[in-house]
């Protein structure tokens, strides 16, 4: 696969389904990236090894701000508790 060089990498996927004009898709996008961007902190030393993630906005609805940011911290979180368990 691809060579990790960050200890996290994210990939964002609007499906075309869920959200049809090109604009809003990628405003969504930016919306995450910049959620992602603020909160990064709280994960970069959690991760015991390279790990990329790609996540997929399902929602056919734009949500505002601290929305995302929210629910992007709660993913994180959750995906953290998983990996702990994992690693046991």
């Amino acid at each position: 696969g691809p060579e990790v060089v960050e200890p996290f990498q994210i990939a964002i996927s609007v499906p075309k389904r869920r959200v049809h004009r090109a604009v809003r898709r990628n405003r969504i996008k930016r919306k995450i990236r910049e959620a992602y961007r603020l909160n990064k902190h709280r994960w970069n030393g959690k991760f015991t090894e390279p790990t990329a993630a790609m996540l997929v906005y399902l929602d056919g609805n734009e949500r505002p701000q601290d929305e995302l940011e929210r629910k992007i911290c709660y993913l994180f979180e959750r995906f953290l508790e998983e990996q702990g368990k994992r690693e046991k």
